[in-house]
């Protein structure tokens, strides 16, 4: 009896974290991928109440467990993996950032590419797009696991911003 009342408890607190893992990446997803791939592993991540209704009433509970599984590995790796790539991006993003400031500082105006600068991560260099905008302004764009979202940064303005096309 309590060995199954441990079961029972491990198998809930197992649901409860994949589930709780699963929301992480469809929010981190917004960031990586877009709002709409976000939305869809909101909609795949709420199939979930189906198998965790079987497993309260004690129906299929090896299927139940297999369903939530497959939503996990679906899910979760690949936003584990553009978020670490996230996270490179944006030290990349900032350190690009400073040069460009640096060469305005030593030549008087914001370099017209970013030829010259020494990506810390160099596998990342197609992720990032830089558009000398005047003499004076300058707009470093980044993108992470979907060319259509845009992160930027704009120099008029100072401030990072996202668009999640």
């Amino acid at each position: 009896m309590t060995k199954n009342i441990v079961n029972t408890a491990y198998i809930y607190i197992a649901i409860f974290s994949v589930v709780t893992i699963e929301i992480f990446c469809a929010k981190l997803a917004f960031e990586t991928l877009a709002e709409i791939t976000s939305g869809l592993y909101f909609f795949v991540i709420a199939i979930n109440i189906v198998p965790i209704v079987l497993i309260l009433f004690n129906k299929q509970k090896h299927v139940a467990m297999g369903i939530i599984a497959v939503i996990g590995f679906i899910i979760i790796p690949y936003q584990l993996y553009l978020g670490n790539k996230l996270i490179n991006i944006k030290e990349e993003a900032a350190n690009i950032t400073a040069y460009v400031y640096a060469q305005k500082v030593d030549n008087g105006m914001y370099p017209k590419d970013i030829s010259g600068y020494t990506f810390t991560f160099p596998e990342l260099k197609k992720n990032f797009n830089y558009n000398q905008e005047s003499l004076e302004q300058f707009t470093l764009y980044y993108y992470v696991g979907n060319e259509g979202t845009s992160h930027f940064y704009n120099s008029d303005t100072k401030k990072w911003g996202y668009y999640p096309d």
